[in-house]
């Protein structure tokens, strides 16, 4: 002990080094208590809510992708279902048009074709008759000229 009492004199250190030491070791022990532990607890508390919170967001934006996939997915199938059926309803309608069309144009059909029989007929009577009183009148015209 005298050696280190020795040296302790060249370094020009007394009684009082020790008694500052043990201040500084209870003022250590005491912020470590009194402020460390509650820092401690902070930093942990920080760490928790930042850190841990973000991989439970990046969970959540996974399940979100993963539900915005399956709403996705659902939309198409429904508007292919959609298109599916307006395509269907399409065909029926016009094969539905296309048949009231088709008897709609074999009616006129028929109609024009009995119009056209009907006028031909009366056309050739016209005509029949025209030539018929053709002679009289060609003789009732040339009295006229005649005269």
């Amino acid at each position: 002990m005298g050696a280190v009492y020795d040296v302790l004199q060249r370094l020009g250190l007394d009684i009082s080094f020790f008694y500052q030491l043990a201040i500084i070791i209870f003022a250590i022990l005491a912020s470590r208590f009194l402020f460390l532990e509650r820092l401690r607890f902070v930093f942990e508390q920080r760490e928790e809510k930042t850190l841990k919170l973000d991989t439970k967001s990046q969970k959540m934006m996974k399940d979100a992708e993963e539900l915005g996939k399956v709403y996705n997915s659902i939309i198409e199938e429904g508007n292919k279902k959609a298109r599916k059926n307006f395509d269907e309803g399409k065909k029926v309608v016009i094969t539905e048009q296309k048949k009231v069309f088709k008897s709609a144009e074999e009616e006129f059909s028929k109609n024009l074709q009995t119009h056209k029989k009907s006028f031909y007929g009366e056309a050739s009577e016209y005509k029949n008759k025209v030539f018929s009183e053709v002679d009289s009148l060609a003789s009732i015209l040339r009295d006229k000229v005649l005269k």
